[in-house]
């Protein structure tokens, strides 16, 4: 079967975007690894199926590289909003996304034809700190003869904020590989590594065990403004930037609980692929 695609990108994390919203056809999460594979296939970090919904707007489905399941993908979302939004004959301010995390609402700045930057709202995360040796407002945790003060959070999956001096010279693969021999986690669980560079901004780097670094992720960000303010490092009515080696995002936590995410989608190319 011929499909057609658009490959998409937020801060240099990519993904393959399939619209099904006018057809039925069946999607395998084995596909997702064939089309993310960088030498054989399109090459992604991920596939992303929009369908129709009785609930939202449109409803998503993303699958890893790896072809499990992401729950809550918050660049998907903003991607899957520009998408359905740059559709219709005038672009509306709102677009409702049915997730398996449940329905994100995200609100459109649209420049003349196009949609610009995009703001979901991503509910309300939750946070637990329940390791034995806590100082510095977060969890003592030592690697690679370094020792970090975590935080974790959970938004769709756990994050495990590590606050650090030098984020950029961390050797963050054997780092998060010593971590995960000391305590088991989750395969999808981020590690997601931060340092304070000035008020209310943030460098970051996050790691998964199935995709490794990457180079961009929305719910990281949100996830370092949690902890963040938990920690005493942010004033939680604050807007916080965080940026990753190839992207920036804005994120705040509202006094109502909930965390909004703000970044730019853009198109990268479209095409046919069969599967």
């Amino acid at each position: 079967m011929d499909i057609e695609f658009v490959k998409m990108q937020i801060g240099g994390s990519d993904g393959i975007y399939i619209d099904f919203t006018d057809r039925r056809a069946a999607f395998k999460p084995e596909n997702a690894v064939r089309l993310c594979n960088r030498s054989f296939g399109i090459g992604a970090d991920c596939v992303t199926i929009m369908r129709t919904s009785s609930r939202a707007d449109v409803k998503m489905t993303a699958y890893r590289n790896d072809g499990s399941m992401i729950p809550l993908y918050a660049d998907g979302i903003l991607c899957i909003g520009k998408l359905f939004a740059e559709k219709k004959d005038s672009l509306p301010s709102n677009v409702s996304v049915e997730t398996e995390y449940g329905v994100m609402h995200i609100h459109l700045s649209n420049e003349g034809k196009a949609v610009g930057d995009a703001t979901v709202d991503l509910g309300n995360p939750s946070f637990r700190n329940d390791l034995s040796s806590v100082v510095d407002g977060g969890t003592v945790l030592t690697a690679a003869e370094q020792r970090f003060s975590a935080f974790d959070v959970s938004l769709g999956c756990r994050h495990r904020v590590l606050f650090c001096k030098d984020v950029a010279s961390i050797d963050i693969d054997r780092i998060c590989t010593e971590l995960s021999g000391i305590e088991p986690t989750e395969a999808d669980c981020r590690f997601v590594f931060t340092e304070t560079v000035a008020d209310n901004t943030f460098l970051a780097r996050a790691w998964t065990k199935n995709v490794g670094e990457l180079s961009a992720d929305g719910t990281s960000a949100c996830c370092i403004n949690v902890a963040a303010a938990q920690t005493g490092r942010t004033a939680r009515k604050n807007e916080i930037y965080t940026y990753f080696k190839n992207g920036t995002f804005k994120s705040h936590w509202t006094n109502s609980g909930n965390i909004l995410l703000t970044a730019t989608a853009s198109e990268i190319y479209r095409g046919t692929v069969k599967i």
